[in-house]
C-alpha cells in the first residue's frame, strides 16, 4: 500500500467523471498536498471502483459488501403498482428481535403487534419471529383482519416463503419482485458502499452496483419511495424514502447501477451525482483504510 490516507489519494486525482448519459470525461483537480509516487505500477490501474471526488464532502467509510446469505428471501405481491394493493415480506432463517420504531398508529389484532406510520396511513407493518426464523411484512391498503389471515398463514421453507392462508390468492395478487434481501431488490446487489459527511454533519451514502438494471430496481425501489420520478430522458430517478424520509438518487452508467441517499434535498444528491469518478487502486485503497 503505497498511499497514505484518503486526502492524499483524492489530493491529484485524474478521474473518468461518469455523465448523465453514460459518457465519461476526464478532470484533474489539484490540492496543495504532497503525493507518495507508487512504486507497485498496478497502484495506478482502474480498481473497478468509484467514489465521489468533491471537496465538500469528508469519506469516512468505505466497504465492500458481504456475500448475500442464501437463506434470506424478499418477496412483493401487488395489484395495481406502488399505489394499489401490496404486500412485501422479507424473511431470514434466524431468529431477530422486533425493531420496528415508527412514531404511528399502534394495535394489538389477535396477538400480532401492528403499527402504521403517521405519514403512511396507508401502511401497515409488522414483524414475527420464532426460534428458527423472522420477517419484516410491509401491506400497503391491506386491512388488519386480512393482513393479519396472512400472517398467521405466513409459512418460510427451503429459502422462500408460501401464503398458507391463501390471502395471496383472495386479495388478487401476483409475485413482482423475487430476491435474497430488500436492499437488493431495491439497489441492486452492491459490491461497495462509500460514506460521506457534508460540512454540517449530515451521512450521505454511495452504493455501486455492477451489471445492476436500472428499470428493474427502481421498479421495485418505487414501492419505498413517496413519488419515485423519472428525472431526464435517460432515465435517472429520484425521490423520498417512505421509511427514513432521505431523498434519493438512482442512474446508471458504465455498467454499473449507482445510488446515493442521504437527509439532503434530490438537487444536492443530483449536483453529488455529477462527482462520482472511477478510482484507481491506489485511490480505493486509501478508502479502505479510513
Amino acid at each position: 500500500m503505497v498511499v497514505a490516507g484518503v486526502a492524499v489519494a483524492l489530493a491529484v486525482v485524474a478521474a473518468a467523471f461518469v455523465g448523465r448519459d453514460g459518457s465519461s470525461t476526464t478532470t484533474t483537480s489539484t490540492a496543495a498536498v504532497t503525493t507518495v509516487p507508487p512504486v507497485d505500477p498496478g497502484a495506478a490501474a482502474p480498481s473497478g471502483f468509484y467514489a465521489v471526488v468533491d471537496p465538500s464532502l469528508t469519506p469516512f467509510a468505505a466497504d465492500l459488501a458481504q456475500p448475500l446469505s442464501r437463506s434470506g428471501v424478499f418477496r412483493i405481491w401487488a395489484a395495481g403498482g406502488p399505489e394499489g394493493v401490496w404486500i412485501a415480506v422479507e424473511g431470514t432463517a434466524r431468529k431477530s428481535l422486533p425493531h420496528l420504531f415508527p412514531d404511528g398508529r399502534r394495535r394489538t389484532v389477535d396477538g400480532f403487534e401492528l403499527i402504521t406510520p403517521t405519514d403512511q396511513p396507508t401502511r401497515t407493518l409488522v414483524e414475527i419471529s420464532n426460534d428458527s426464523w423472522s420477517a419484516s411484512i410491509t401491506a400497503h391498503l391491506v386491512d388488519d383482519a386480512t393482513l393479519v389471515r396472512f400472517v398467521d398463514g405466513l409459512i418460510f421453507g427451503r429459502g422462500d416463503l408460501l401464503d398458507g392462508a391463501r390471502v395471496l390468492r383472495d386479495l388478487g395478487l401476483t409475485d413482482v419482485a423475487h430476491y435474497r434481501r430488500a436492499t437488493e431488490a431495491m439497489v441492486g446487489e452492491a459490491n461497495a458502499t462509500v460514506s460521506y459527511l457534508t460540512a454540517d454533519g449530515k451521512v450521505v451514502v454511495l452504493r455501486m452496483a455492477p451489471g445492476a438494471e436500472l428499470l428493474e430496481h427502481s421498479a421495485v425501489l418505487s414501492y419505498f419511495t413517496d413519488g419515485l420520478v423519472e428525472v431526464d430522458i435517460v432515465g435517472r430517478v429520484s425521490g423520498r424514502l417512505a421509511d427514513t424520509g432521505e431523498s434519493v438518487f438512482m442512474w446508471s452508467a458504465d455498467g454499473e447501477l449507482f445510488t446515493l441517499t442521504g437527509p439532503l434535498p434530490v438537487a444536492d444528491l443530483e449536483q453529488i451525482s455529477r462527482h462520482v469518478a472511477a478510482m484507481t487502486n491506489a485511490q480505493w485503497a486509501a478508502l479502505t483504510d479510513l
